[in-house]
């Protein structure tokens, strides 16, 4: 894999952290350096409008000028999803992935300006 992830995943191994039951879900983020933000973008809709059984996008996070993006799925492995996102992005985009174990994570609200303020 590029990006010099210290753990090689291949198709006949899923990898899945030892806090999950194997019928649980895990967060699996994803790093894109795109390098063709024009044909990576129009593709990005029309793919996650079709997604395999047990892939999901929670979000995604694109720099302003869209040339890379932060992506978090849910998903039964990182495997499952490299999977489906190598081919996808073949040519457009150099893809890093690694578990992001939920507990772990935190999130902090938007603060919003009150109207007329």
């Amino acid at each position: 894999m590029e990006g010099g992830s210290p753990t090689t995943l291949n198709a006949n191994h899923r990898a899945r952290s030892p806090h999950l039951r194997k019928e649980e879900l895990m967060y699996v983020v994803v790093n894109h350096q795109i390098t063709d933000a024009a044909k990576f973008w129009a593709s990005a809709k029309s793919l996650t409008a079709g997604l395999p059984a047990g892939l999901k996008v929670i979000h995604t996070f694109p720099s302003s000028d869209g040339r890379k993006a932060v992506c978090v799925w849910e998903a039964g492995s990182v495997e499952a999803v490299r999977g489906f996102l190598d081919p996808a992005t073949a040519g457009t985009a150099r893809n890093d992935y690694f578990e992001a174990p939920n507990k772990e994570g935190m999130a902090m609200p938007t603060l919003t300006r009150a109207a007329g303020a």
